[in-house]
């Protein structure tokens, strides 16, 4: 009914009809489009008046979305102040998918987007029904600058669900692809944050049950998940380095100093220090090879640690696989033919 001149002339049957005939008030009420920009700021200011009831506002701030989209974002707003979490959720979601939105606060698809990350995040129980998993992945993927804060909204929403397990999978890919050393701060420290807080739960809540079950002697009253929680943080403390090393190889996997430092880092893990130098001298093309040392380092310290442990077999193996690697200077190829010589001197293989 916007429009009384476009109202279908009823036949002779259906205005005999009291079903199907339009009340004559209904129809003086209708008033044409070319119109509309006189009534709608009367309707806007009374439903911004403090006595209007909520859902009166809503319902004139939604038809005035009919009459003029680029108003979303102020009715974003008051669907926040109102607590109506799920339809500004809804409607941000939507704007943001929609390729030919433009704000007209000037703000950015970003800006949109982390609104309702933040959103999502803080409201689970009334955004429940949503698809915030895949909403929040799609942003990643769409948004890689926001990585960081896209990944710890997600975990961040598992979390005040209780779904601890889901959350904690969450920052572990969120630490494992991050690409940038803020991101992987931004997670690492949400992570952390995470932890500190369910040890804080766990011990809370057995010192609780410690006083409720004194004295009944049964074993599942013993259930203590506090050294669990205390081990977590302690892992994940030991991890950060080797989760930072990696985060710096995803950035420029022909870095051979930083290959270097991650080998340092298993000196007390043989089998992983092996695995690491495997996977450096696969990686690191000697063409496009970064950092102090040369590439040919990568190779020599992989048999000097086959060397060290006494197998010598190894240690030449890898030295042989190295004269074949295709080095960028002919000096880095001389320093391998000539540690090999020097290592079978050490061991008396003068033959």
């Amino acid at each position: 009914r916007a429009c009384g001149t476009c109202t279908p002339r009823l036949s002779s049957t259906s205005a005999a009809s009291p079903a199907l005939a339009e009340p004559a008030t209904a129809r003086s009420r209708a008033l044409p489009v070319t119109q509309h920009h006189r009534m709608w700021p009367l309707l806007l200011r009374l439903a911004s008046l403090p006595g209007c009831p909520v859902p009166t506002a809503i319902r004139v701030l939604r038809r005035h979305l009919q009459f003029d989209p680029a108003h979303v974002e102020h009715f974003i707003a008051f669907l926040v102040s109102a607590g109506r979490w799920r339809e500004a959720a809804a409607h941000l979601a939507a704007a943001v998918n929609d390729d030919c939105f433009v704000s007209a606060k000037g703000r950015t698809k970003r800006q949109l987007l982390l609104d309702l990350c933040h959103l999502l995040a803080q409201h689970p129980e009334e955004v429940a029904g949503l698809p915030v998993d895949a909403i929040l992945r799609g942003s990643v993927r769409r948004f890689p600058d926001e990585a960081g804060a896209l990944w710890t909204c997600l975990a961040g929403h598992y979390a005040r669900v209780g779904l601890h397990g889901k959350a904690r999978d969450v920052f572990e890919e969120g630490v494992a692809t991050a690409t940038t050393v803020k991101d992987f701060r931004l997670v690492f420290e949400a992570y952390l944050h995470f932890e500190n807080a369910m040890i804080d739960v766990e011990l809370g809540e057995h010192g609780d049950a410690e006083e409720n079950t004194l004295g009944q002697g049964c074993w599942l009253a013993d259930r203590d998940d506090g050294d669990m929680a205390l081990a977590r943080r302690e892992r994940l403390l030991e991890r950060r380095p080797e989760l930072l090393n990696r985060v710096q190889l995803r950035q420029n996997p022909h870095d051979v100093q930083a290959w270097h430092a991650r080998a340092k880092l298993f000196d007390e893990d043989p089998a992983r220090k092996v695995a690491t130098y495997v996977e450096a001298v696969k990686t690191v093309d000697p063409a496009k090879a970064t950092g102090k040392p040369p590439p040919h380092t990568l190779w020599l310290a992989f048999a000097k640690m086959y060397e060290d442990r006494g197998i010598l077999d190894s240690a030449r193996e890898v030295l042989r696989r190295a004269t074949q690697a295709s080095f960028k200077a002919a000096a880095h190829l001389a320093a391998v033919w000539c540690e090999w010589a020097e290592m079978q001197l050490r061991h008396k293989r003068f033959d």
